[in-house]
């Protein structure tokens, strides 16, 4: 798989439909700084991120499976330790 220049830290968030197959699909993902566990809709950077809340340019991204491919993102809320970003996949397949 490829990898995203400039980026030294990523984490594989599996996304799969059960029923049917959905474009433009938006996934809310609770993001947070420090250390933990990453599973459903919570992902643990483990200190990875240098600026990764609401400020712009961020240094968080999302990708496509090929680890290229940039997806579309917002963070709704963020502060020094948690966020919430939205993530727009397009499509999602069963």
């Amino acid at each position: 798989m490829a990898w995203l220049p400039g980026y030294a830290y990523r984490q594989k968030i599996p996304i799969k439909r059960v029923d049917g197959a959905v474009s433009l699909y938006q996934m809310k993902l609770n993001v947070h700084k420090g250390a933990g566990v990453s599973s459903g809709n919570d992902c643990y950077l483990k200190d990875h991120a240098l600026s990764w809340t609401g400020t712009v340019p961020n240094d968080i991204r999302f990708t496509k499976a090929d680890g290229t491919t940039q997806l579309d993102y917002w963070i709704e809320d963020s502060d020094a330790n948690d966020g919430v970003v939205w993530v727009e996949f397009d499509p999602i397949e069963t």
